[in-house]
């Protein structure tokens, strides 16, 4: 039985292809002061997905499928990343409580923005995380929460993200 809400769910063909024809046109609208107002709607999309808290999520609760994931702090979106599996990705690499962090982009991130080390020189290995800089890049994570779209194919997924990043790129995501 599919526990997963229906918004969870692989997008339909028809979703799928209106996804691809939105990435591929920017949407500008004006508002009521004149001034351009920046549309995303793949952002809306993910905005309006089921948020889930990282200190109550299980393993199980998260996907195996393709898909992109959105990483929310204080109700703003702080990461974007993509997966060929959800579960192994997110649950795996980002969520791990080792000192390890050349495995993921989000982990080395947080590291930056705490003051710890710079996310190149974690990734180059000039700078080695200790046990307690682990604990607190893990409880930044833990407090956050997460949501996700799940698609068809990895492929599927590396094009929404990259539009998702044209749209907007959140602070702890590079290009």
């Amino acid at each position: 039985m599919d526990r997963r809400s229906p918004s969870d769910r692989v997008p339909s063909a028809g979703r799928r292809s209106t996804l691809r024809q939105t990435t591929r046109r920017a949407a500008l609208d004006v508002d009521t002061s004149g001034m351009p107002e920046r549309r995303t709607p793949l952002w809306d999309e993910m905005d309006a997905r089921l948020r889930r808290r990282l200190d109550t999520l299980r393993r199980r609760d998260v996907p195996t499928t393709p898909g992109v994931y959105a990483l929310y702090r204080n109700g703003d979106a702080q990461y974007v990343g993509k997966a060929s599996s959800l579960r192994t990705r997110f649950w795996g690499k980002h969520m791990g409580r080792g000192a390890s962090m050349t495995g993921s982009a989000l982990r080395r991130n947080v590291t930056d923005l705490l003051g710890i080390a710079s996310a190149a020189d974690i990734k180059a290995r000039r700078y080695l995380p200790t046990a307690d800089d682990a604990a607190r890049v893990v409880a930044w994570i833990r407090a956050c929460e997460v949501a996700w779209i799940e698609t068809p194919t990895p492929a599927d997924a590396l094009d929404l993200e990259d539009a998702m990043k044209a749209e907007k790129l959140p602070p702890l995501t590079k290009r």
